[in-house]
């Protein structure tokens, strides 16, 4: 008997479906790995208007890596942005800690928000899938 795979099990495939695209990758199969990656989201967090504007603005998709215009990765982007959740997130590390979450945690720390961003900056960059030198846009097709 086979079973049922899990709202969680879908969310956890999707995460690593993406982590090990190749960003070469045609557009058509990026196409379809954002729509499952949104359609796994959404299964998981479920359908709420918060969850829903969250993938309204984010998505799977192709942006350069900071290192080398050459090379491009597969991370979660936003619409007309070439950044990713982990650039946004790296840029953010060492801000103030915002007064909402101060009201929520008065105990934290700078130390503690500063390690909060790292962690959540090394989780995304880990799972953004990165063209080797010389495969650049070998895949890509203009849709």
């Amino acid at each position: 008997m086979m079973m049922r795979e899990t709202p969680n099990d879908y969310f956890r495939r999707m995460i690593l479906a993406v982590a090990q695209a190749n960003p070469t990758i045609l557009d058509g199969e990026l196409k379809t790995l954002a729509e499952q990656f949104r359609a796994a989201f959404l299964r998981y967090g479920s359908q709420t208007d918060d969850n829903t504007s969250c993938m309204d603005a984010i998505s799977v998709g192709r942006t350069n890596d900071g290192t080398s215009a050459k090379r491009r990765k597969i991370g979660y982007t936003f619409e007309n942005l070439d950044a990713n959740v982990a650039d946004i997130l790296h840029s953010a590390e060492g801000c103030q800690i915002p007064e909402q979450v101060e009201r929520d945690y008065p105990d934290i720390t700078q130390h503690q928000w500063d390690a909060a961003l790292r962690l959540a900056t090394v989780f995304f960059v880990a799972l953004e899938g990165v063209a080797p030198l010389g495969e650049a846009d070998a895949g890509q097709q203009i849709a």
